[in-house]
């Protein structure tokens, strides 16, 4: 390094100083190898996508009727299984030809307590529910997502609703 002011020539002047020069350069390589070594480990690879669901088999106009009619069926069992004493109660089924498998959405109001639950009606497998009323729930989820109002739960659970 040059002394700050140095007016002389950039290339040192004696062998001496050339090897001053080597030294600290070696030194300098050194200390930034050293350096390296405190560096973290890379971030492992991210992970492969998830492999896509299987899709349900093509069916034909009349199996999806079937499979409607059905699925219309068994969601009206399971209302009139359904006990509500003081409340008013509906349900609504739909078929998913996408997911191949039949929904139940049940809604209830008793004493301004609205209720929803959304259930894969031949597995018996809940996808969602909501608890509470329009400004102040207790429980509001879709599928493991949580939401923040009626109306973003209705946007999660009518997904399932429609094809």
């Amino acid at each position: 390094m040059l002394p700050i002011g140095h007016t002389g020539p950039l290339a040192p002047q004696t062998g001496t100083e050339c090897e001053e020069m080597t030294g600290r350069l070696a030194l300098l390589t050194l200390a930034g190898t050293l350096c390296a070594c405190d560096a973290p480990p890379p971030a492992p690879a991210p992970a492969p996508p998830p492999a896509p669901q299987a899709l349900a088999p093509a069916l034909t106009a009349q199996q999806i009727d079937e499979r409607d009619g059905r699925c219309e069926r068994k969601a009206r069992e399971a209302y009139l299984g359904d006990s509500l004493e003081g409340g008013v109660a509906e349900f609504e089924s739909h078929y998913s030809v996408r997911l191949d498998t039949c929904f139940y959405l049940l809604t209830t109001v008793r004493q301004g307590l609205i209720t929803k639950t959304l259930l894969d009606i031949n597995e018996n497998e809940t996808y969602g529910e909501f608890a509470g009323t329009a400004e102040n729930w207790t429980a509001c989820r879709v599928e493991g997502l949580h939401c923040a109002s009626l109306r973003e739960w209705e946007v999660l659970a009518g997904q399932y609703m429609k094809d």
